[in-house]
C-alpha cells in the first residue's frame, strides 16, 4: 500500500511539476513582446524617411527622434527575460536591431546633415547612397536570420505566426 501512495505521489509532482512551466499562450506574449520591441525602430525608421520628403522638416531632430526610439526599442529587448527554447530568437532580434541602429546612427544621421547642408555636393550624395546600399544588405540579412528564429520558436511552441 505505501508503494501505491509513494508511486501516485511521484506522479502527481511530475504532473505539476510540468504544468508550472511556461505555456503556448506565454510564447505567444514573449514572441509579442519581441515584435513589439522591432515595431518601435522600424515605426522610427519610416517616421525619418517619411520626414525626408517634408520641405521645413529638421532632419537632424528628425533623425534623433529616430535613434532614441531605436535604443529604447533595443534596451527593452535585451532586458526582456530569457524564455524557454528562445535564445536564437531573442539572439536573433538583438542582431537584427543593432544592425538598425546602425543605420539610424550613420547613414540616417549622415543623410540628415547633408541633406540639410545647402553646399553638399552630388559626391558627398553618393557615398551616403553607397554606405546605404550596404546598410540596407545587412539589414535584409539580419532581418532574415530573424524571421528564421522566430518561425523555429513559433513551430516550436506550435501557433501560427501572423502575416
Amino acid at each position: 500500500m505505501k508503494k501505491n501512495y509513494f508511486f501516485l505521489l511521484v506522479i502527481s509532482t511530475a504532473v505539476f511539476l510540468y504544468s508550472c512551466g511556461p505555456s503556448k499562450e506565454d510564447a505567444i506574449k514573449w514572441n509579442d513582446s519581441i515584435i513589439n520591441c522591432e515595431d518601435e525602430i522600424s515605426t522610427a525608421v519610416d517616421a525619418f524617411t517619411a520626414a525626408i520628403d517634408v520641405e521645413g522638416t529638421d532632419l537632424n531632430k528628425e533623425c534623433d527622434k529616430a535613434i532614441s526610439a531605436g535604443d529604447a526599442g533595443l534596451a527593452k529587448m535585451k532586458a526582456l527575460p530569457d524564455f524557454k527554447d528562445g535564445a536564437d530568437f531573442k539572439a536573433a532580434g538583438i542582431e537584427s536591431l543593432t544592425v538598425f541602429e546602425s543605420l539610424l546612427k550613420n547613414e540616417c544621421k549622415q543623410m540628415a546633415i547633408l541633406l540639410s547642408d545647402s553646399n553638399a555636393t552630388e559626391a558627398d550624395f553618393a557615398k551616403v547612397k553607397e554606405h546605404l546600399a550596404t546598410t540596407v544588405t545587412k539589414v535584409d540579412a539580419a532581418d532574415k536570420k530573424f524571421i528564421a528564429a522566430q518561425k523555429a520558436f513559433a513551430d516550436k511552441w506550435g501557433f501560427e505566426l501572423a502575416k
